[in-house]
């Protein structure tokens, strides 16, 4: 019997809106720079741009080699580190949580469907998101979530700038069916990266379903091509949607 269904955020629950995302980014250097300018540091924005950029990349290498994610104190701490600025744990915690808010403002957009689906669902088991974040913290992305109506749906959340640790560890699946009270072999996960959600979910007993392209190799227990399609292996598997 299914008790619990976890969803990725990425490109699983959420797609990126390309325009959004283009002002996103000028967003964050827009606040980066202003927050600089006020500690004494006046930069062009290229230079910011750039170090927001390779702040984005040492936290995706983290994440894939090391399993890893930073703190929003160290994410900030990160980005002044890159313009060459030493900060305290409250200022950096501060900076990173302002340029994170650009990703609550112009933020990406629900897959459609996902509304219904998540309410189906709500009655039947219970509901949580484990997913990776970068430059936007979790708090944020629920946050976004709260504004589509989403959050409402979910029990738990695991965000890995919270836990420090993203998928594939473990720790991510346990963390979060620990909070749900639920056993890996009665619960299923939802994600469309190989190597993270499904390869994960399946090192700790979890059923995975993955959203991916016909034809994408795949160790899951069922591939759909898009959200919707996984109520359909939910009621195969037992679940009354």
């Amino acid at each position: 019997m299914i008790e619990a269904v976890t969803f990725d955020f990425w490109n699983t629950l959420y797609v990126e809106d390309p325009d959004a995302l283009r002002r996103r980014r000028d967003r964050r250097v827009a606040i980066a720079q202003s927050f600089f300018a006020a500690a004494g540091k006046k930069l062009k924005s290229q230079d910011v741009r750039l170090a927001l950029t390779d702040v984005i990349e040492t936290i995706n290498t983290r994440r894939v080699d090391e399993h890893r994610c930073p703190d929003h104190a160290e994410t900030g701490q990160m980005i002044a580190a890159k313009v060459g600025l030493s900060l305290s744990y409250d200022d950096a915690k501060v900076l990173a949580e302002a340029v994170s808010s650009a990703g609550r403002d112009l933020p990406p957009v629900p897959v459609d469907g996902a509304g219904v689906l998540l309410c189906e669902l709500q009655s039947k088991v219970k509901l949580a998101v484990i997913s990776d974040t970068g430059l936007t913290l979790g708090i944020h992305l629920q946050g976004v979530m709260a504004s589509h109506g989403l959050a409402e749906f979910f029990d738990h959340y695991t965000w890995s700038d919270e836990t420090m640790t993203t998928k594939p560890a473990s720790r991510q699946f346990l963390f979060t069916l620990h909070m749900l009270d639920v056993t890996p072999d009665r619960a299923v996960h939802v994600g469309d990266l190989e190597p993270a959600d499904i390869a994960g979910a399946r090192d700790v007993g979890m059923k995975c379903i993955r959203i991916a392209a016909a034809g994408s190799d795949t160790a899951a227990d069922a591939r759909v091509d898009c959200l919707v399609d996984v109520a359909g292996v939910l009621k195969r598997w037992g679940v009354e949607v």
